[in-house]
């Protein structure tokens, strides 16, 4: 969509939205869509606090989508500290190894066969470790996300403006029909509420 001015003397300009396909995309692609943008922003306001206020409630605290993680946090953490004590046992076996090759107990030959398959285990526990990290990672940024959402919430519903810092965080396309009918693709899913109810 395109925002355009129509120039009034003696009233108000007026800005318009208009569809931009047919100059992007190809010719006639789209037949003209147009619309105020005085009709479009409470629209777009009532639609943007509607799903807000599914997606996150009554803007639950923090602590509740935490508390909401922390079965699958537990999980992960002791899954790691199983990992690495496997991984350290791995690496003791292997200094093990060179003394029993020094003392004559394995042969040279057996102690490289040994010491590739530990190595090769160490390998994968440390990307196991990784992953670990990574999935604690994800929880962390789902919480800084869900209270970013929750104050763009609660800033919306005190003022009831947009501001383009609202729409860049919030929205990520307004697609409006011929019927003048206003659909939102929104930057954020319903996660919280999914790991809510989860």
């Amino acid at each position: 969509m395109n925002r355009l001015c129509k120039r009034r003397k003696k009233k108000d300009d007026v800005y318009r939205f208009y569809c931009i396909s047919n100059n992007r995309i190809a010719h006639n692609t789209c037949p003209g869509v147009s619309i105020r943008e005085d009709e479009l922003i409470p629209s777009v306001i009532e639609i943007l606090e509607k799903k807000l206020s599914v997606a996150l409630g009554d803007c639950l605290p923090e602590y509740y989508l935490e508390f909401a993680q922390q079965k699958e946090r537990l999980s992960i953490i002791t899954d790691s500290g199983v990992t690495k004590a496997e991984l350290l046992r791995n690496q003791r076996m292997i200094q093990g190894l060179y003394e029993n090759v020094v003392q004559g107990v394995i042969s040279t030959e057996d102690y490289f066969s040994l010491k590739k398959d530990y190595e090769q285990r160490i390998e994968e526990l440390s990307a196991e470790l990784t992953s670990y990290n990574d999935r604690i990672a994800q929880l962390d940024h789902e919480v800084e996300e869900y209270k970013s959402v929750c104050e763009d919430a609660l800033l919306l519903n005190s003022n009831h403006q947009l501001t383009a810092e609202l729409i860049e965080r919030l929205i990520n396309r307004v697609v409006i029909s011929h019927e003048k009918g206003v659909e939102i693709v929104f930057r954020f899913q319903d996660d919280y509420t999914k790991a809510v109810t989860a």
